[in-house]
């Protein structure tokens, strides 16, 4: 080690593959020189002694590229600036976002676009999946590219009715892409269930946001489940299944993995923390609590810590999509025309914490492997980011696990006006954190300039990489 370091962490309890231990990180040219005893002069030192230094976190799902489908007046207000700035002062240093084409543009084309726009905005790091929703021929060809250029993961949502009218040329596509070295991601939902319930609460006059599950139940998520589970078995490509939200969904990805299938699972905070008896609320607060798939019961929550506790979920993603309070809900607004998504990527570590590791559910290294280690090494990110070990980037989140407060959006950092863990008591909460070997976020603000993020390119999928930890 050299004989001075840039910056050091010293005496945090810092959690890394083979456990936690307290110690010092040095950090040189934003990478990790070296952990151990040792003291080495450093341009800062940050006194570390109580405080708990995890690996950035990895948000595998979030949603800042503003240039995806939603109508003008209901665009997200969270882009790559704002959201950034919430996941830096979250204690996650990369983001996981989506590329949707438009128009003619090719899938490659998609990309470049998306990649400038974060590039100009995004205070930390960023990496992209490719959403394919039409059969063009020449998409299939670009699979190659695309996962050869650092993209080697791709969502399909399976209510869309290109995806159901072309099942069979989507077969072959999840083979083409599972030989290039790709991973394919499923969004489930079954749109002929969706459309007959809709349909019996629209006869019924029941259309209010407060009756969103009801359009909405757990069988439209594990009907699209097993059919993705069963598309992709046969065409031999690896199945991510995102945001999952119901207990029969997990059963059916667990079956499916037992029998050899390679299936990770990802579910979000608001299945962790919340119920649909949120919906027991007027018409304006039901709506805050919109995403897809719905929130789901209590049974269904218990069945997912279970699960997380066990090792069986392989990660949280945040599934970001920040809205205002008048964006989210407008008079006359029903359970359809609600936009979905909330913002909870600044308060999603903090939760998972005070929610798990606080009360036993979770170990220190359990949260890192699903905030952090778990994500990177599915999409190719690993060991540059989501670990710490000598070599890495210097990617930190330090989180007093003493320090308790309330959500409150007003000291959140999105340009989303609520947090759906408004008010809950939290203990355990980011303080610092560190991107590539700069503090972007310290005493309560965002200290780093937009723009300052660098995309972080993939490699292809390794079924022996992803599944180390959960086998």
């Amino acid at each position: 080690m050299n004989s001075q370091c840039e910056l050091l962490i010293a005496g945090a309890t810092v959690v890394t593959e083979t456990g936690g231990r307290e110690t010092n990180v040095a950090v040189s040219n934003g990478i990790v020189e070296a952990i151990g005893p040792e003291l080495p002069r450093a341009s800062r030192t940050i006194d570390a002694e109580g405080l708990v230094l995890l690996p950035g976190g990895v948000d595998p799902h979030t949603h800042l590229n503003s240039a995806w489908p939603f109508p003008d007046e209901r665009r997200p207000a969270d882009d790559f600036r704002s959201g950034s700035r919430a996941a830096a002062a979250g204690g996650i240093t990369t983001v996981c976002d989506f590329v949707y084409h438009l128009g003619d543009e090719t899938l490659v084309e998609a990309a470049n676009r998306v990649a400038d726009c974060a590039a100009q905005d995004s205070c930390i790091d960023y990496s992209l999946h490719v959403v394919i929703t039409e059969l063009k021929p020449a998409f299939v060809d670009e699979i190659e590219q695309l996962i050869s250029s650092g993209y080697p993961s791709f969502k399909f949502y399976t209510q869309l009715p290109d995806f159901v009218a072309n099942a069979p040329g989507y077969i072959e596509l999840l083979h083409q892409l599972a030989d290039a070295g790709g991973l394919a991601m499923f969004h489930c939902e079954d749109a002929s269930i969706i459309d007959y319930c809709c349909g019996v609460l629209t006869s019924a006059g029941k259309t209010s946001p407060r009756h969103y599950p009801a359009s909405k139940p757990p069988q439209v998520e594990e009907s699209a489940t097993a059919w993705a589970l069963n598309l992709a078995a046969v065409a031999g490509a690896p199945a991510y299944i995102v945001h999952l939200s119901s207990a029969g969904s997990l059963e059916l990805a667990l079956a499916a993995r037992q029998s050899g299938n390679d299936v990770l699972i990802e579910t979000r905070p608001l299945y962790l923390h919340l119920t649909d008896e949120c919906f027991d609320a007027s018409d304006a607060e039901a709506a805050c609590f919109i995403g897809t798939p719905p929130l789901r019961s209590s049974r269904d929550r218990a069945r997912l810590w279970q699960a997380l506790e066990a090792g069986d979920i392989n990660m949280v993603g945040s599934d970001h999509v920040g809205f205002t309070r008048e964006q989210k809900y407008k008079p006359g607004d029903t359970f359809a025309t609600v936009p979905k998504g909330v913002a909870n990527m600044e308060s999603m570590l903090a939760m998972l914490y005070s929610e798990g590791v606080r009360v036993g559910r979770l170990s220190l290294e359990q949260l890192a492997d699903l905030t952090a280690t778990q994500p990177a090494k599915t999409f190719g990110l690993y060991p540059q980011k989501g670990v710490i070990c000598e070599g890495s980037d210097a990617d930190f989140c330090l989180l007093d696990p003493l320090k308790r407060r309330k959500v409150d959006a007003k000291r959140l950092h999105s340009a989303a006006d609520f947090d759906p863990f408004e008010g809950r008591e939290v203990t355990g909460w980011p303080v610092l954190t560190v991107s590539r070997g700069e503090v972007v976020f310290e005493d309560g603000a965002v200290r780093a300039a937009s723009g300052r993020g660098h995309l972080v390119k993939g490699n292809r999928y390794s079924r022996t990489l992803s599944r180390k930890e959960a086998a």
